[in-house]
């Protein structure tokens, strides 16, 4: 269905999605507000979040080395095959046009960008603020050798100093090759806008990056939908998909998974291991800060779907043992099913 329907977003139009979910309404928005302003109790750390600062290495032992490096909230890195790929780059300090109504839960990046000599495929899933930096591509806009970014985002970058033909605009289902890495748009399903009056006016997406030895998938903002579905049956045997797990409400489940629905799409996706993202970085919901972890650590041990649980700035590489930490809580403790084995 979502391929055969995926031209209705067409460029210039109000974009949509096609089961017809969205957002809440802005006058339901402010009836909320209050509760955003006022933040309860656990919805943030009540400790400096440890830590792990990621330096880009640079030689030719890179060149057949394929890792993730999660950096916080929805920002990740990927190094595949000798280029540097950087997934909705979030490096400072707010996620909102207000800078002391959302903040970060830790003070520093967790990326060294002075070991970061240039970014070769930048990719964007929709325009929101943590997921669209003002500042990081300011920072960053001079290093990118080419964007990739759902339609109507271009004219961000480019008002933001990023030269127009570094950036590709997609529309879901359009894919490109570089360097033999493909890069393929498909949907998710969410909304966008930065402002009051331009809600909708830009595409939102998730990507799949892989090549002949490995395959990504990367979630952005989605609720829970029938497309995971066909982005299964069509691209499926994912090495890792990395799942929005977080910011989440029944209110606005159309547009932002629970938990159960993190573990629905997983299946849905045919991945291998599940990556959890959307968490760590922002209050943007009013659960305790660490609940979606939480929720999805013991739904991955009921079912047991392999995780995967970076600490921020950790990389994890394929091909590699990895054992998966609750890091986040008061005490260590390792995840017991298959997911300590080789990626």
């Amino acid at each position: 269905m979502y391929s055969k329907q995926h031209n209705l977003n067409k460029p210039g139009s109000v974009y949509q999605n096609v089961s017809g979910a969205s957002a809440m309404s802005f006058r339901e928005g402010m009836r909320l507000l209050p509760k955003f302003l006022f933040k309860t109790k656990n919805r943030v750390p009540n400790r400096e979040l440890p830590i792990i600062k990621k330096k880009i290495i640079h030689d030719d032992k890179a060149i057949n080395a394929h890792s993730l490096t999660w950096l916080g909230h929805s920002s990740v890195l990927i190094e595949m095959n000798g280029k540097t790929i950087f997934i909705d780059p979030h490096l400072s300090q707010t996620a909102s046009p207000i800078p002391f109504f959302v903040k970060k839960f830790y003070k520093k990046p967790a990326l060294d960008l002075e070991s970061v000599l240039e970014i070769d495929v930048l990719l964007i899933s929709h325009d929101h603020y943590d997921h669209l930096d003002y500042k990081s591509i300011k920072r960053l806009k001079d290093k990118i050798k080419i964007a990739l970014v759902p339609r109507g985002v271009k004219k961000r970058l480019i008002s933001w100093g990023v030269q127009s033909e570094r950036v590709m605009e997609f529309n879901w289902f359009d894919e490109i090759e570089i360097e033999k890495i493909s890069f393929i748009c498909v949907p998710a399903q969410h909304f966008s806008g930065r402002g009051l009056f331009d809600r909708n006016t830009t595409l939102w997406c998730s990507w799949i990056v892989k090549d002949s030895f490995a395959s990504f998938f990367f979630s952005g903002d989605s609720g829970y939908f029938n497309g995971f579905k066909e982005i299964g049956n069509k691209f499926g045997g994912f090495d890792i998909c990395m799942i929005e797990c977080g910011q989440y409400n029944e209110r606005w489940r159309s547009i932002h998974m629970l938990p159960e629905d993190v573990i629905k799409s997983f299946n849905d996706l045919g991945g291998k291991y599940l990556m959890p993202i959307h968490w760590g970085g922002f209050a943007l919901a009013f659960h305790e800060w660490d609940e979606p972890i939480n929720r999805i650590y013991d739904l991955c041990q009921k079912h047991s779907v392999p995780l995967l649980t970076p600490q921020i700035g950790e990389s994890v590489l394929l091909g590699k043992n990895y054992i998966s930490r609750k890091w986040w809580g008061n005490e260590t403790t390792l995840y017991n099913n298959n997911s300590n084995t080789n990626l």
